[in-house]
């Protein structure tokens, strides 16, 4: 799955922010590297961002779908209040993302595998 951004908006204001930010640019194509479906439909997805290539959690009313078909290492689970993830199963793991962010090694190496895998 691919997404183009086609517009940047501030997460705490909603205000557009330009055509350019340090984890966005207007017009670019991104791989969908997860998604949160809520209610049954898309609320945000996954992606690298710009800078340092840092995966992160977008609303998704910033892009347009351009390639609609799921990436074949994705599986679904069940979140809160009807919340469904789709994602890498070793990226749904209870604490993988913790354990990401404070730079596991087998975490970092699961991430990277598995985000090749959709490039």
């Amino acid at each position: 799955m691919k997404v183009q951004c086609i517009k940047i908006l501030s997460p705490a204001t909603g205000k557009d922010l330009g055509q350019k930010s340090p984890w966005l640019t207007v017009g670019k194509t991104y791989v969908a590297l997860a998604l949160t479906i809520e209610s049954g439909e898309v609320s945000r997805v996954l992606i690298e961002s710009d800078e340092n290539a840092v995966p992160k959690d977008f609303f998704i009313n910033q892009f347009e779908l351009i390639d609609e078909n799921e990436q074949e290492n994705w599986i679904s689970k069940d979140g809160p209040d009807g919340m469904i993830w789709k994602a890498p199963a070793s990226w749904l793991e209870e604490d993988f993302w913790d354990r990401f962010d404070e730079g596991d090694e087998q975490a970092l190496s699961d991430f990277s595998v598995e985000r090749d895998r959709m490039k």
